[in-house]
């Protein structure tokens, strides 16, 4: 079976390429396209078929062909299902890594005790001796809990539309 054509894939899974000139006349700032993007072809999907900023990432092409070629290159056209060989599409997957799933208790249970311990400390003492550690286990906390919103992990995988294989 002779391989498909860059063009072919494209319209088998629904990717059409399109001259930016013909489709827009401004960015999505409500700028004029400038005059040398405006000649540049670019890949459109179906909404929801692949990850937009996957799609985003896919330079502008000086001819049709390029664009195609870039489609099938940044969203993986090419790749097969190792069960039926069709064709299949990447995704990504929003995940939560390990390191979150254990930290975040261990912050809350750390700000507790130290809390716990100031108060303690308040009641049965009347010094306030625990209260630089309590401003440092609950700095820790913040900054932890910035860094487990901060990062993100997605997981990457694809999906086949024809056996409904999926990794």
């Amino acid at each position: 079976m002779p391989a498909m054509t860059d063009e072919e894939l494209c319209v088998r899974n629904h990717v059409t390429i399109h001259l930016v000139g013909e489709v827009y006349e401004e960015d999505e700032e409500g700028r004029p396209i400038p005059e040398r993007d405006r000649g540049k072809w670019f890949v459109a999907i179906r909404a929801g078929d692949f990850p937009t900023s996957l799609v985003c990432s896919i330079p502008l092409a000086d001819t049709e062909a390029e664009a195609q070629a870039n489609a099938v290159r940044y969203l993986g056209l090419r790749r097969r299902c190792p069960v039926c060989r069709e064709a299949v599409q990447p995704h990504a997957i929003p995940s939560t890594p390990m390191w979150k799933l254990i930290l975040f208790p261990g912050l809350l249970i750390l700000a507790l005790l130290v809390g716990a311990l100031q108060l303690d400390g308040v009641i049965h003492t009347g010094f306030e001796f625990t209260a630089p550690a309590f401003v440092i286990a609950s700095l820790v906390v913040a900054v932890g809990l910035v860094a487990m919103f901060l990062s993100r992990n997605d997981t990457h995988g694809m999906y086949c539309h024809q056996c409904g294989y999926s990794e």
